[in-house]
């Protein structure tokens, strides 16, 4: 989905690919809980068919794609104007949760 993103010259909250099992549909809805299940899930697509990719690396994986300053920089400013804040708010609570995940998974 986010090679998708990149042709869309408008985006919306639904636009994103928010790495939960369901669509949320508030920044509040995007939870550690949400995402660690969703980054767990067996069902989560592996990078090529025949290399499985780690749970580390899943989740750096995430961190690249939406860390603030890459995000905000691609996307962001193509956001609708009405959304932009909430989907600003959405993008911290996934680092957020992404960054907690990754400590854990060091521990």
């Amino acid at each position: 989905q986010w090679s998708r993103l990149t042709t869309m010259n408008e985006l919306r909250w639904d636009s994103f690919p928010w790495p939960t099992p369901t669509m949320p549909s508030t920044p509040a809805e995007i939870t550690a809980a949400a995402i660690r299940g969703y980054i767990l899930s067996p069902d989560f697509p592996e990078r090529t068919p025949t290399r499985p990719i780690t749970t580390r690396d899943r989740v750096r994986e995430h961190l690249r794609q939406w860390h603030p300053d890459r995000f905000e920089t691609k996307f962001l400013g193509r956001v609708v104007r009405s959304e932009q804040e909430t989907v600003k708010l959405g993008a911290a609570a996934v680092t957020r949760s992404l960054s907690t995940l990754l400590t854990q998974l060091n521990t």
